[in-house]
């Protein structure tokens, strides 16, 4: 009896065993063939959404929710991971995004009771296609037909919101079966988003994005990506650094800072546009303060603005210019935050090319100037206040800022007095 009862628990651990060793074999097989989407989870991370799925996890492997998957497109799609910029109420944080969800037509009102369920792949394309209508105000792609073997097996709805996520590129289309009821993984939520946020959210307003056979530039990992419209040349200038701290390059800083991207730049072309469009004839000195001033949180002194009006009649000053923020280089110095802004200047008339620009007066410089149309760079500096979020300009010497890419400005070092 002994021997049999031995022979018995031999046997339960050898079982228990051999079922721990196929369950794992089987984990590791699962993991490794979600492998390939691994970049993905990675862009995600870096693009700072990770934080809406339920554990910040994006390991590829892991299961999603349908409230996640819903979070997750809302907040791409807005390019804010702060529901409260668009859902203002006393509900729940999910209960916003759920009611938003709903206001916008992303969900329908049946779904609200299986919201916490395994989202399928067909959840996630109608919320994606869903997103891209409702939301970014597109039409429903139908350019071409959907070849899968089961697109007969979905409603007229969902084939409309397939049709439209594979003609425009978002899902592959092909011969085989879409199995769209079964249960997505992150690893294909996170490519499916990646896609759609790169080519409808990412640059959104501020470029093109450079395509695969564009050379790029030395630095290019440093950024999250890469605008047509910037040179390479500007791109590699180096990071500004405080001496208090270490320098955040732009794709670190991204994840954190995109909320605010249209604000920065917003600001910086405000200010630039301000200083850059002069004219002797019809500065006002109250009316010049009272502009600079709502777009810093800096002290200006009467007389700093007193000294540049007088300076620009007495020299017959009148430029025009406009400014360009060079996305999305956008940086951490150690202390504030950066952007590379482009700064096109014209000197329609003006009997000196000293020290023509707001604030050079003070620089305790001479900054020359040394054409009627130039182009330069600097690395504008922001701050914001304790109560705000709102970036507001750092007033700082165009010589401090001065990147070494800007060739038509020659800084002479010169005792104040003959500055002024």
């Amino acid at each position: 009896m002994k021997l049999r009862k031995n022979r018995k628990i031999k046997l339960t651990i050898i079982l228990i065993l051999s079922l721990f060793v196929i369950l794992s074999i089987f984990f590791v097989i699962k993991v490794l063939s979600y492998r390939k989407y691994d970049e993905y989870g990675k862009k995600i991370e870096y693009y700072g959404f990770n934080s809406l799925y339920n554990n910040s996890s994006v390991s590829s492997y892991q299961s999603i929710s349908k409230l996640e998957a819903i979070k997750l497109v809302i907040a791409i799609t807005l390019n804010t991971t702060n529901v409260n910029e668009f859902e203002q109420s006393s509900n729940t944080e999910n209960e916003k995004w759920i009611s938003y969800a709903l206001k916008k037509g992303i969900i329908s009102s049946d779904e609200q009771g299986s919201i916490k369920n395994r989202a399928s792949y067909i959840d996630f394309i109608r919320y994606l296609s869903n997103a891209k209508y409702y939301i970014l105000g597109e039409t429903y792609s139908t350019e071409i037909e959907p070849s899968f073997k089961d697109i007969d097996k979905y409603s007229q709805r969902e084939r409309t919101n397939i049709t439209d996520l594979v003609s425009s590129e978002i899902i592959e289309n092909n011969e085989s079966k879409l199995k769209g009821k079964s249960f997505v993984n992150k690893g294909i939520a996170n490519k499916l988003l990646i896609q759609y946020y790169e080519k409808y959210i990412l640059a959104n307003g501020f470029g093109t994005i450079r395509n695969d056979n564009t050379e790029e530039p030395s630095n290019s990992n440093q950024y999250p990506y890469l605008l047509d419209e910037v040179e390479n040349e500007v791109y590699e200038q180096e990071f500004d650094k405080d001496i208090s701290g270490e320098v955040i390059n732009p794709v670190d800083y991204y994840g954190d800072m995109k909320d605010y991207y249209t604000s920065i730049k917003e600001q910086c072309e405000a200010y630039y546009s301000l200083i850059l469009n002069v004219d002797y004839r019809t500065i006002d000195e109250n009316k010049f303060k009272e502009d600079v001033q709502k777009l810093t949180m800096d002290i200006i002194d009467d007389y700093t603005i007193k000294k540049y009006v007088e300076y620009v009649k007495s020299n017959r000053i009148i430029l025009s210019g406009k400014a360009t923020v060079q996305m999305p280089i956008v940086y951490n110095d150690g202390f504030y935050c950066r952007a590379r802004t482009k700064l096109e200047i014209n000197v329609e008339n003006s009997d000196t090319m000293d020290n023509i620009l707001f604030l050079d007066l003070n620089s305790g410089k001479k900054v020359k100037y040394t054409n009627k149309n130039m182009i330069i760079y600097v690395d504008s500096l922001l701050s914001s206040t304790l109560e705000s979020n709102k970036p507001y300009m750092k007033l700082k010497f165009i010589s401090e800022i001065l990147l070494d890419v800007s060739k038509d400005v020659v800084i002479v070092e010169v005792k104040t007095e003959e500055v002024e």
